[in-house]
């Protein structure tokens, strides 16, 4: 019950505020949520070069547009579906804010199972595209083994993020951030304990970034499961709607390009 009012009030504030109020309640934790994501991939950096050398380095430079591109595919479905759901929570229309819902992880969903064995079996030749050839074996191989670890767990990333953009457009700002900062804090604490302690190198990089992926969409999850949110989420509603299908892109594709850019 103290859920529910909780998310009755933050949906009532959306509507009823101050307006300067809520951009200073609202904007700080989106700020911290995109600033931890940034740092992501300055903690594994930090470590690696630590720990593993410069021909790891190189490699992580040479997977970065990779990387890229697969959280621009993200950025792409999650922005868009966030955006139609405050428009959907401003005309009162749960069904469709269900229904959003459901499509999101349908479409993170199919993003996975299609992209995912695409990138695996060409991955030579996509490392070849990035400029393999003037790169060290080396740091050939340590962009490969990074890569190859983290393609099969990239659902879980691209479900915390969404899942957490979700959230932050229904007035959770707050849990969304939670959200990244469980993410980032395990990726913290993990990383030394994979590559120096487990002596894993950039393997064990990767590793702890699925592993703190995984944390991370379970806590995200954890807000459905226990009804904390306003939307709720029905595992019927997992899948694809007519007159919903397309108008996410239509806002997404901004930030997709921006991203890949």
């Amino acid at each position: 019950m103290a859920a529910s009012i909780q998310t009755a009030s933050e949906l009532d504030e959306l509507d009823h505020g101050p307006l300067g109020r809520l951009l200073l309640k609202y904007s700080w934790p989106a700020l911290v949520a995109m600033s931890l994501n940034a740092f992501y991939a300055v903690v594994d950096r930090v470590f690696i070069g630590q720990g593993c050398g410069v021909d790891a380095m190189a490699g992580l430079t040479l997977a970065m547009p990779l990387t890229m591109l697969f959280g621009a595919f993200g950025v792409l479905i999650g922005a868009g579906h966030s955006a139609i759901l405050s428009i959907k929570l401003g005309a009162k229309d749960r069904v469709a804010c269900e229904k959003l819902l459901g499509q999101l992880i349908a479409f993170k969903l199919l993003l996975f199972l299609t992209l995912t064995p695409l990138v695996y079996f060409n991955l030579d030749t996509i490392l070849a595209w990035c400029g393999a050839a003037r790169v060290t074996p080396g740091a050939y191989a340590a962009a490969r083994e990074y890569l190859q670890i983290l393609l099969f767990a990239y659902i879980f990333s691209h479900l915390s993020f969404g899942l957490s953009a979700m959230q932050r457009a229904e007035g959770g700002a707050f849990r969304s951030m939670l959200c990244m900062v469980v993410g980032f804090g395990l990726n913290l604490i993990l990383d030394p304990v994979f590559i120096f302690g487990f002596g894993m190198g950039v393997a064990g990089a990767a590793w702890a970034t699925n592993v703190s992926m995984f944390c991370s969409c379970l806590w995200a999850l954890r807000y459905y499961w226990t009804e904390q949110t306003a939307v709720r989420l029905d595992w019927r509603r997992i899948g694809f709607h007519k007159g919903l299908v397309w108008r996410p892109f239509g806002i997404g594709f901004s930030p997709f390009f921006q991203q890949i850019l």
